[in-house]
């Protein structure tokens, strides 16, 4: 198969999930494999009593999420009155031993509490990180400190339990046609590496073939948001370049890019590319522009910027720099206005250019192909490298 010229779209959009994303409230609930990790000085006492907590009342919910102990500064036993305390309330040690906190610990967590410790302790985690501060001390009240601890577990596990019992994960997999790798912070992750593609760079010192997973691989991450009945996805799309169009367009035809950018691209003449959630266009001036006796490449800023933000119902924040002469100044003015395109400033970027030139900032939101036209007369006014018929 021969080389392709390759485009990357980063797609951001919040999905609705149908009746069928819900899952049954009987079910035991999957969840992804990280633990929660409870953190206290020694890891004997307060953080111990937390992961056995957590534990009780995740299997009482049927939520298939484990729990550890660690300590900053370890001892290298739990007190014999700790103990004792936790037969009373139905917890059997057996050889269980206290566990130092470790890096891996931090990084494979999906969630950390921590109890007296500085954030400092914790900071290279990712994922939501909770200070369980002024607690009880279990040395001087052991019921009061329990208490306290329970009640903060009790929220952690129901709220988990609120995302994953709302969320059918399996259904998802399904939908999408693989299954989903679970990352820290109860984010799913879809992988999609584009082994079909032979993809060769050529280079003057040998020409390299990628493999998938170096540059080609695609990808959509979805997370829960409160109440689990909508997904947040975000990823990066790695297309041909005539890929581009139906793909865009199967998006836009399911609510994941609420912009027409096929629409916004006709209208323009030119074509753009999804970043962040934002449809970017540049185009360049025609002449060469230079500082002195030094030419600068258009990519220095140099190319008319305009991007389009969905604001819902087909209509587009808009906003940019025109690069033009003094010429084009007034009338680019004039086919903005007369467009309902406000012009927020203008001013100049350098001090020696040649020829003379002027930036235009501009600002709209209203239906985002009728600003492309606007916009379409404005840049038929100046110098640009115009559009392939």
């Amino acid at each position: 198969m021969p080389g392709h010229f390759l485009t990357s779209a980063f797609v951001g959009a919040l999905l609705l999930l149908s009746p069928a994303g819900a899952a049954s409230q009987s079910a035991t609930v999957e969840s992804p494999n990280g633990p929660v990790l409870f953190i206290c000085e020694h890891g004997t006492v307060k953080s111990l009593m937390a992961k056995l907590l957590f534990e009780r009342y995740a299997a009482e919910a049927g939520l298939n999420v484990r729990a550890v102990s660690r300590g900053s500064a370890v001892e290298p036993a739990v007190p014999e009155w700790m103990r004792a305390n936790l037969r009373g309330d139905g917890f059997a040690l057996g050889s269980w031993t206290p566990q130092p906190l470790k890096p891996e610990d931090l990084h494979v967590a999906r969630y950390v509490a921590s109890f007296d410790l500085p954030a400092s302790v914790s900071s290279a985690a990712s994922v939501p990180r909770m200070q369980w501060d002024s607690l009880p001390a279990a040395s001087r009240d052991y019921a009061d400190s329990r208490d306290a601890i329970a009640l903060r577990v009790h929220r952690l596990v129901d709220s988990l339990v609120a995302v994953s019992r709302t969320v059918d994960w399996s259904a998802i997999d399904v939908a999408i046609g693989r299954a989903g790798v679970v990352q820290p912070g109860e984010v799913h992750r879809y992988n999609f590496p584009r082994g079909d593609l032979t993809v060769t760079v050529a280079s003057p010192k040998g020409d390299v073939r990628l493999r998938p997973s170096l540059a080609l691989g695609g990808w959509i991450a979805m997370h829960a948001m409160k109440g689990g009945d909508t997904l947040m996805a975000m990823g990066d799309l790695v297309l041909t370049e005539r890929e581009i169009e139906p793909v865009i367009s199967a998006l836009q035809a399911e609510g994941v890019l609420d912009v027409d950018t096929a629409g916004i691209a006709r209208a323009l003449g030119r074509t753009g590319r999804v970043n962040g959630g934002v449809y970017q266009i540049s185009v360049p001036r025609s002449e060469t522009i230079r500082d002195g006796e030094m030419p600068i490449p258009p990519a220095m800023g140099l190319g008319t910027a305009i991007n389009f933000q969905p604001t819902g119902g087909g209509k587009a924040a808009i906003t940019g720099d025109f690069v033009q002469l003094a010429s084009e100044v007034n009338p680019v003015i004039r086919a903005l206005r007369a467009a309902g395109i406000d012009v927020t400033s203008v001013h100049n970027h350098m001090l020696a250019d040649e020829p003379r030139l002027f930036f235009m900032h501009f600002w709209a939101n209203e239906d985002a192909v009728t600003l492309a036209r606007g916009l379409r007369t404005a840049l038929d006014l100046t110098n640009t490298a115009r559009p392939s018929p």
